[in-house]
């Protein structure tokens, strides 16, 4: 692609009309491939199945894309870590407030604390609970 930047301009003007084209075409193209892309999607099983079926997410990928020249930069295997902790439920037992954990206090019992996410138990003793109320 040439711009020709002669001082009349007549040549400019043919210049960004092939410009312009030229992104039409781009544009023509990007919408084939999401069709493309759009059909091979609707024909696959869903992630659940194909993973039970033994494909790799490279495969899946694989079989999204097909022949349009898919290259992996990168590989990584995701690993799941939760920050909960010790501290951080002793925040939630304080966010009750003071009334709700007098309560917990009053029934002279340990408090048990399950984290929603990764199902880690803390327990707070009687005592423990009695130093949050001091506070």
């Amino acid at each position: 692609m040439k711009i020709d930047t002669n001082k009349n301009g007549k040549n400019k003007e043919s210049s960004f009309k092939n410009i312009e084209k030229k992104i039409q075409d781009l544009d023509i193209i990007k919408q084939d491939i999401i069709n493309e892309i759009e059909s091979r999607v609707q024909k696959l099983d869903s992630v659940t199945e194909m993973l039970e079926q033994g494909m790799a997410p490279a495969d899946m990928l694989d079989a999204v894309l097909g022949n349009l020249d898919l290259q992996i930069l990168d590989e990584s295997t995701p690993v799941y870590h939760c920050g909960c902790s010790k501290e951080r439920m002793e925040r939630a037992l304080l966010s009750l407030g003071r009334k709700d954990l007098q309560s917990l206090y009053d029934d002279g019992k340990e408090v048990e604390m399950c984290c929603q996410f990764c199902d880690g138990k803390y327990m707070f003793s009687h005592e423990e609970v009695g130093e949050l109320l001091q506070r």
